[in-house]
C-alpha cells in the first residue's frame, strides 16, 4: 500500500508540474552550457550520476521527477529492477541572464524486490509504467 501511495504522489506531482511548463523530456546534448534535458555519467557498473536541467520556466518538481524517471530508464536498460538514490544535489545555474534549475541524483541499481523501508528506493519497472505516459517527449 505504501508503495502505491508513493507512486500516486509521484504521478500526481509530475502531472501537475507538467501542466505548468512546456518542458520536454529529451537528452541534453551539451550539459552545462545553457541547454536543458537529461544527461548521465556512469560511475561504475551499478552506479550512475543522473542529471536533469530545466529551462528557465521549469518547476523544481518537474526537474526532480524527470531526473528520477531517467534513473528508472537507466536501471531497466541495464537489466536491474530498482534503484536507490544515494545522494541528491539541487542547484541553479545562470546562463544568458536566465536561471536554470538542476537536479543530480547519484544512484545505485539492484536486482530483486525494492526494500520497503528505504524511502530513497524506487521500483524502476513500476515507475516507468505509471509515470511513462505522463512524460512530455519530443516528437
Amino acid at each position: 500500500m505504501q508503495t502505491h501511495a508513493r507512486y500516486f504522489v509521484f504521478l500526481f506531482t509530475l502531472a501537475v508540474a507538467g501542466c505548468a511548463s512546456p518542458q520536454l523530456y529529451h537528452p541534453d546534448t551539451s550539459p552545462g552550457v545553457g541547454q536543458y534535458g537529461y544527461s548521465e555519467l556512469p560511475i561504475d557498473s551499478t552506479r550512475y550520476e543522473v542529471t536533469f536541467t530545466g529551462d528557465f520556466n521549469t518547476p523544481t518538481e518537474t526537474v526532480d521527477q524527470y531526473a528520477l524517471f531517467r534513473s528508472a530508464e537507466i536501471t531497466v536498460a541495464h537489466g536491474y529492477d530498482y534503484f536507490i538514490v544515494e545522494h541528491t544535489r539541487h542547484w541553479s545555474q545562470v546562463y544568458h541572464h536566465r536561471t536554470q534549475l538542476v537536479t543530480t541524483y547519484k544512484m545505485r541499481m539492484y536486482h530483486g524486490d525494492r526494500p520497503d523501508r528505504n524511502s530513497n528506493s524506487y521500483d524502476a519497472h513500476e515507475m516507468l509504467s505509471v509515470a511513462g505516459p505522463t512524460i512530455k517527449r519530443t516528437n
